[in-house]
């Protein structure tokens, strides 16, 4: 309300016309009409929603910079680099030849906005500066993130398992690093973010790259709690099948993401290795003869699960 007072201030001052000229209809009460109008353009302009507008990392994490949009409508974020206005992305589209960087949308229905956030892997010191997430609006608005990559004492992400620090967010899948499952199954993946002096912004599952949510894979339901010390996020996949397969991750904005690769594969009930695998449960050992006649299917269970893998 604040801001739509100021914009009204302002365009009140550059206009000539008094408030007699409107109550009397000269000149100035289509004037008036005007300045509603421009008004009412600037309602439907979209705009920045508060965010974190600095992120800081160690060296071989993955940065997460965000962007929160409201009523972004017909509009295009991009995401640009630097002094030199370097392009990042336009949209989901990416326009360099660093491979490091994604942009990932989420929806905010309950606050009819979006989420256009850069995402960095791998980071290098090189990559610390300012960081623009532009809207192609008359004149175009942008929001500022500040991103500071620091040397890492341990070396890269890879390492810091070896030198684990309670304090700070740590984020994990259970049953990592993989998942094997047979079709028709029930799938459920849990992550778990712990070391947080505060909930996190956002918490959301990806499957090779690509968001998860009920337009991309029906048959899905996501439970997330958000609270200070752990947070949690668990992801069901109903009847799953083989197109399920795939590498999942766990991502926030708080803690480098947490992976898990997930198999799929058709008819593999009867294969005690399989079941073993998708299993905690004791599996009975079978007879020398039903190990015979288990032995030729089994193989060619491997081979389809193989398969899967390479």
């Amino acid at each position: 309300m604040k801001e739509t007072n100021f914009l009204a201030f302002i365009l009140l001052c550059s206009v000539s016309a008094t408030a007699w000229d409107w109550q009397h209809g000269g000149s100035g009460a289509h004037t008036f009409d005007q300045l509603e109008h421009q008004l009412r353009e600037l309602q439907r302009q979209p705009f920045f929603l508060k965010v974190n507008p600095r992120v800081k990392v160690k060296s071989g994490e993955t940065a997460f910079l965000p962007c929160r949009v409201k009523s972004i409508g017909d509009y295009l974020v991009a995401w640009l680099k630097g002094e030199d206005v370097a392009v990042l992305a336009v949209g989901p589209n990416i326009f360099t030849s660093d491979n490091r960087y994604s942009v990932v949308q989420v929806q905010r229905p309950r606050i009819e906005a979006d989420d256009w956030n850069l995402l960095i892997n791998k980071t290098q010191v090189s990559d610390s500066g300012r960081y623009y997430c532009s809207i192609n609006t008359e004149p175009k608005i942008s929001h500022t993130v500040y991103l500071t990559v620091e040397e890492s004492l341990y070396g890269t992400q890879s390492d810091s398992h070896l030198f684990f620090n309670p304090s700070t967010p740590q984020s994990r899948v259970s049953g990592a690093p993989s998942l094997y499952a047979t079709s028709g199954d029930n799938v459920q993946l849990e992550c778990s973010i712990t070391g947080l002096k505060s909930p996190p912004l956002s918490l959301y599952w990806t499957k090779n790259g690509t968001v998860i949510n009920a337009r991309v894979r029906t048959g899905i339901s996501l439970e997330v709690e958000k609270l200070p010390g752990t947070s949690r996020s668990t992801l069901y996949l109903s009847n799953a099948h083989t197109k399920d397969s795939g590498l999942y991750a766990c991502l926030s904005d708080v803690a480098a993401p947490a992976n898990i690769s997930l198999f799929i594969a058709q008819g593999a009930k009867n294969s005690p290795v399989l079941a073993s695998l998708s299993s905690a449960s004791t599996i009975p050992m079978p007879t020398f003869y039903e190990f015979l006649g288990q032995y030729s299917s089994f193989i060619g269970q491997l081979i389809s699960i193989y398969s899967l893998i390479g």
